[in-house]
Parts: C-alpha cells; sequence; structure tokens
C-alpha cells in the first residue's frame, strides 16, 4: 500500500537534494563576480578566465542528457552520489588551482559532476513524497534552487572580497560531506523496469564533440583569426559532429534526443526561448559583472548588489508566467516575453555604451521581471507537444537546450569582447537575436493546436 505520511528523513532528503542543485547554479553565476580576481591571482588572460566559466558549462551541457539516461541503467542514487563525489573533487581542485590551466580543467570535472547530480536530483525530489504531494515536493525544489539564483551574485562577491574567490568553489566540500551520508540513509522507491534501455554511447560523443568544436572555434575565434586554419577547422568538425548526431539519433531506437521532436514549428520555438532565456541570463549575470567591475570600477560586493535588481524579481515572480500560460495561450505568452527582454536589453546596452548604472537599473528590475513569460510558458509548451508518454525525453531536451544556451551565451560574448574590447555589443547582439526569434515565433501555432 502507498504511504501517504512524509517523514523528517523525507524533508531532509528533498532539502539536501535540492541544496546541491542550488549549489550547481551558484557556481554558474557567482563566478562572473571572482573573474578578476582570478586573472590577477593566476596570470590569466582574458580568453582563459572565459574559459573558467564555459568549461563547466559546455561539459555540463554536452553530458546531461547522457548522464539522465545513464540515471535508468544503474539507479538514481548511485548517479547522484557519483555526481556528488565528482562534482566535489572538482570544486576541491578548484579551489587548489594554481594555473589557469589547472582550473580550466578543474572547472570541467566540476561540469561533469554537476551533470550527474541535476538530473537525478530532480527525479528524486518528484519520488519523495506521495505521489498526491509530488507538486508540492517539485515546488520547493524550485524554490530553493531560485533563491541561490538571486543569492549567486551577492555571495560571489561577498566570497570573493571577505575570504577569496577560492572560497566560491570551497563552500560546496561541507554540502557534498553532508549529502553523501543523507541520501545513503534515507530511502525513495524507483520505478522497476523490466529491461534496462540501451546508452547510446555513439550520440554522446558525437554531441560532445560537436558542441566542443563549435564552443572552441567561437571562443577563440578572435584569438587565432576567424579564417585562421584551426578556427575554420573546430567549426567545420562542430557542424559535421552535430549533422551525424541529428542523423544517428533519427536512426536509433532509443536515442539520447529525439530529433523528430523539433520537426514541429511550436516545439523549435519553444526550445528556441529557453535557450534564449538562458543565454540572457548568462550574458547579464558573468558579462554584466563583468563591465561594473571592469568598467565602472565597483568591487565585487558592489557589483554584486548592483546586481540584485536583476535577479530578485526572477525569483518573486518564477510562478507568475506558469498560472498566466494555465489561461492564456502560451505561445503568445512566450513571443511576448521575448519580445520584452530584448527590448530590455536593448536598453541595458545604451545604459552600458553610455556607462551611467542608474540608466541601466530600471531596464535591469523589467529584464529580472519579464524573464518569467520565457521560464514556465515554453515548458508547457514542450511538455504539450510531447504528451504523456515523451514528457521525460522532453524535459531532458528541455534541460540540455537551456545548458547549451548557457555555454554558447558565454561563447558568443566571449568573442564579441576579444573582437571589439566593448560591452555594450554584447547586449545589443544579445537584445537583437532574442527579438528576431519572437519575431519568428508569428508564425508559429498556438498551443492549443498541438497534441
Amino acid at each position: 500500500m502507498a504511504r501517504s505520511e512524509i517523514t523528517t528523513r523525507d524533508w531532509l532528503l528533498l532539502v539536501m537534494v535540492a541544496l546541491t542543485v542550488g549549489l550547481i547554479a551558484l557556481n554558474e553565476t557567482a563566478i562572473g563576480l571572482a573573474l578578476p580576481a582570478m586573472r590577477q591571482d593566476l596570470a590569466m588572460s582574458a580568453p582563459q578566465s572565459h574559459w573558467a566559466v564555459n568549461a563547466y558549462l559546455l561539459v555540463f551541457a554536452a553530458c546531461i542528457a547522457g548522464a539522465g539516461k545513464l540515471g535508468d541503467v544503474v539507479g538514481l542514487k548511485p548517479l547522484y552520489l557519483m555526481g556528488v563525489v565528482v562534482f566535489a573533487l572538482g570544486s576541491a581542485a578548484c579551489g587548489w588551482a594554481a594555473s589557469a590551466d589547472y582550473i580550466i580543467a578543474a572547472r570541467a570535472i566540476q561540469g561533469l559532476g554537476a551533470a550527474a547530480i541535476y538530473p537525478a536530483a530532480l527525479a528524486i525530489s518528484s519520488l519523495i513524497f506521495p505521489p498526491e504531494r509530488e507538486g508540492h515536493a517539485l515546488g520547493i525544489f524550485s524554490v530553493i534552487g531560485a533563491a541561490f539564483l538571486v543569492l549567486g551574485p551577492l555571495a560571489g562577491g561577498l566570497l570573493t572580497q571577505g575570504l577569496s574567490w577560492r572560497w566560491i568553489f570551497w563552500i560546496n566540500l561541507p554540502a557534498a560531506a553532508i549529502a553523501i551520508p543523507v541520501v545513503l540513509l534515507c530511502h525513495f522507491a524507483e520505478a522497476r523496469k523490466d529491461a534496462k534501455p540501451r546508452f547510446d554511447f555513439a550520440g554522446l560523443v558525437l554531441l560532445i564533440v560537436g558542441l566542443g568544436a563549435l564552443v572552441i572555434g567561437t571562443m577563440q575565434g578572435s584569438d587565432w583569426g576567424w579564417s585562421s586554419a584551426g578556427t575554420v577547422f573546430s567549426l567545420a568538425i562542430g557542424v559535421i559532429a552535430l549533422a551525424m548526431f541529428a542523423v544517428v539519433e533519427l536512426r536509433m531506437t532509443q536515442p539520447l534526443i529525439r530529433v523528430a521532436l523539433f520537426a514541429g514549428g511550436a516545439f523549435a520555438f519553444a526550445n528556441a526561448a529557453v535557450y534564449l532565456g538562458m543565454f540572457q541570463r548568462m550574458v547579464v549575470a558573468v558579462f554584466g559583472a563583468l563591465f561594473l567591475q571592469d568598467v565602472l570600477g565597483y568591487d565585487p560586493i558592489d557589483a554584486g548588489l548592483a546586481l540584485l535588481p536583476a535577479m530578485i524579481p526572477v525569483a518573486l515572480l518564477a510562478t507568475y508566467g506558469g498560472r498566466l500560460s494555465d489561461r492564456l495561450d502560451p505561445v503568445a505568452i512566450t513571443r511576448a516575453g521575448m519580445a520584452a527582454t530584448g527590448l530590455c536589453l536593448a536598453w541595458v546596452a545604451l545604459a552600458v555604451a553610455l556607462r551611467n548604472y542608474l540608466v541601466m537599473l530600471p531596464a535591469l528590475v523589467l529584464w529580472g521581471a519579464v524573464m518569467t513569460l520565457i521560464m514556465a510558458p515554453p515548458r508547457r509548451i514542450i511538455m504539450a507537444i510531447a504528451g504523456r508518454d515523451q514528457r521525460g525525453e522532453a524535459s531532458g531536451i528541455s534541460l540540455a537546450t537551456q545548458l547549451l544556451g548557457a555555454t554558447t551565451g558565454v561563447a558568443v560574448a566571449s568573442a564579441l569582447l576579444n573582437a571589439t574590447s566593448t560591452y555594450w555589443i554584447i547586449f545589443a547582439v544579445t537584445a537583437a537575436l532574442t527579438l528576431v526569434v519572437s519575431a519568428l515565433g508569428l508564425m508559429v501555432r498556438g498551443a492549443g493546436q498541438t497534441k
């Protein structure tokens, strides 16, 4: 008989897995405040410091779809525990880094651990409470994640200025030390599978090679030269590998990513919104922090405080977009959200060009407020199109798309900064991309016409 009571262990397990996912988010955004100090301590060039951000995101994005499938093979608890151990080892290595190459490699290890933790933690959180309380558990999970999103820039500034940038990574270690015994001692019921699914190793390798080559070519293009053999070869390998990935996935009975889902315009548009939402977030959190420190001369704490007005509305209004999409067409909401965030970033670009934070401030607040329109509504479109039998897979695609937005956002912004040495162009290009996708959304049918 299914249990209905919720024990103290259940609450402890839920908070613990949510906390580790929160630390993953913290390691995405807090590092933006630490980059100037890291550059000085480790004698890093600007491109190397950007790789300290993107090595983590790239491995995270490339491996998360495979990690989700791996959870079906080895089980959620082993996957989560392996992820925590790898993430902790990577964090310790980041904290002790003595050179640029060292910390870039350590950040890649962190990304591998994060890729294992995230899908396992999300799935575990949905299994801890009884079925009728599953939404409650996922809501708490999301609130804790949103809190870390808000605190990321400020925490990065406080740790960097008050202690050292190394503590951004070292604070992960006590959390890992607590998480491992808690998860080992707590129990939850995983669904039984009659047959273990096949793991798509070919698809995973092609995805990693394709994404890695494209990001390397994009980030290093301005340094190597856009017509150099290295840049052209890297970009060509990326395109070829991703094309081969699409062909392989279309032929697989159990693909890593079901490419055929993208044939529908609404599914592709919704994923484009998820992609650009994270692209925007990394531009604001990382390159906004760099602009405030490098150009306006803010110290890390002041820069973290200056970015809070952009982050707080995202957390406070996180559920508003979802409730709105229950009553109105989520495609129309997403389209409006893309247009609104694009205009806000155009405003930010103007303020950055003027080097005036007071002009930027209302744009940051408005951007944070309308970001909710491209969070829940596009995911509602994705789930509606996928149908009940493919929701898990569609969720994995959405998460991979989100992380791809993060890593390419850093890559494109880094390339633009290296090529122009100006920050306003980063926000202007991001705004233009967002507005173009919003306009393309006019050709997409409403969600009510999907299955």
